[in-house]
């Protein structure tokens, strides 16, 4: 079967409200050389930061024959990279707040205005689509109405953005929504994993650090992506290389040293990273990016999140120029370990869980019910949540998982594209799908549906 990509369409939905005047200050092109670190806290040493400093001269050459776009201007502008290379950003077409966002911070990058791009001002089309107090979404920013409402990545990034464009918009409204919808276990994102996801959203809450409960939520948050670190320093996921760059973006911007003792084990985030490196993807670069998992191919995300992390660390400073200094140490928290199944997979057979800690103690849910670990052998979805304790220090750990097992019944699929029909096939559909989305996942790989971001 072909690898073909499947994309879905959102339904326009615009919400007009009243625009207060945006302020819009371009970014200036960034002199590495000149610049200090206006971080006291963020140092490294000076062996790793001249393999940093040799990995980003290297990306500045690989993004000459590469997509670049979302936020590597940004990464590249900090970087110091000339304004020939910037004029190729690409820019993002389609209608969601993410979409809008990530133009937002290319345009940025690249030394151009947001608010007049082409006839298109993509801060005051997002500035306006802030749903009001009282809304179904308040807070949020609903610019296409399936993948927009109650999507921290998006709302995170709608943040984000906004601040690095010193845009005016309901910031405590919008800090507010974000904290309740990063706190929600139910709410899940298609694309980005569970800790890419609190990773961006620990970015975006950096932004204003003052609002009731803020900082309580960072640093529940921070808890909890530390007791997922694994002893190689890296996280579970399946795009390992974004996740690790979307982690050290979000302790940067909270001013907490990624390199600290604290965040190595065995090896280091760094260590780690650098071990995604891909190979050059055509044979026009000789450069490569990152991959998904080691050995693996070039993936676009991946790169450009795990630049800007390399960016971040050289600098000692995030590019979005967010910045919170109220955050201290991460105090010494059980590592959990849950054998047997992984994130995101989809067994066709019984499964057995085995829960265990390094320290401390643990209690574990199945679906919200206690579980001592085991076997689990009927079809369904199911949320291993394992909290530990060690010392009063609280850890958790989530995974989510299928079990696809018969009776089975045949459902036929079809995705119609602009000029041609996509898909047109009878799959079988067993109690772990509950939606036509999910069939075809399971039909065609999910790997080859391709959502937001």
């Amino acid at each position: 079967m072909k690898k073909n990509k499947f994309q879905f369409l959102s339904i326009i939905l615009t919400f007009s409200l009243l625009l207060n005047i945006i302020s819009y200050v371009p970014a200036k092109a960034f002199d590495g050389g000149n610049q200090s670190s206006t971080s006291k806290q963020i140092q490294i040493n000076k062996e790793d930061k001249e393999i940093i400093k040799t990995e980003i001269e290297d990306f500045k050459k690989m993004y000459v024959n590469e997509n670049m776009q979302a936020i590597a201007p940004l990464a590249l502008n900090k970087a110091g990279a000339s304004q020939e290379l910037l004029d190729n950003a690409y820019f993002k077409t389609g209608t969601s707040s993410i979409i809008y966002s990530q133009n937002i911070l290319s345009l940025i990058g690249g030394n151009k205005n947001p608010r007049e791009y082409k006839g298109t001002d993509y801060i005051k089309k997002l500035v306006q689509s802030q749903r009001p107090a009282g809304d179904e979404f308040e807070g949020q920013f609903i610019v296409g109405n399936i993948i927009d409402p109650n999507s921290p990545i998006n709302l995170a990034y709608s943040i984000i953005a906004l601040e690095v464009a010193k845009a005016d918009y309901n910031k405590e409204l919008a800090i507010t929504a974000l904290t309740k919808l990063v706190l929600n276990e139910k709410i899940v994102s298609s694309v980005y994993n569970d800790i890419e996801v609190k990773g961006m959203a620990l970015i975006a809450l950096a932004s204003h650090p003052e609002v009731e409960g803020v900082n309580d939520t960072i640093s529940t948050i921070i808890s909890k992506i530390h007791s997922f670190q694994k002893f190689d320093g890296s996280f579970e996921s399946d795009n390992e290389a974004r996740t690790l760059g979307i982690v050290i973006q979000a302790l940067v911007a909270n001013n907490i040293n990624p390199l600290s003792k604290e965040w190595i084990k065995d090896k280091s985030m760094l260590e780690a990273l650098l071990k995604l490196k891909s190979k050059p993807r055509n044979s026009k670069n000789k450069y490569g990016g990152f991959s998904k998992s080691e050995g693996g191919s070039y993936e676009m995300t991946a790169t450009y999140h795990g630049f800007a992390a390399l960016v971040d660390l050289y600098y000692g400073e995030s590019i979005f120029g967010i910045k919170n200094t109220s955050m201290g140490q991460v105090e010494k928290s059980a590592v959990i370990s849950i054998k047997g199944i992984e994130e995101g997979k989809l067994y066709t057979e019984a499964v057995n869980a085995d829960i265990s800690t390094d320290e401390g103690t643990w209690k574990a849910t199945l679906n919200g019910q206690p579980f001592l670990g085991g076997g689990i052998n009927k079809a369904g979805k199911y949320t291993i949540k394992v909290v530990a304790d060690l010392k009063g220090v609280k850890s958790e750990k989530e995974v989510n998982f299928i079990v696809d097992m018969p009776p089975y019944e045949k459902v036929r699929v079809r995705v119609e594209g602009n000029e041609k029909t996509l898909f047109n096939d009878i799959v079988e559909s067993g109690v772990s799908q509950s939606s036509v989305l999910e069939i075809l996942m399971k039909a065609v790989g999910k790997g080859n549906v391709n959502g937001a971001g």
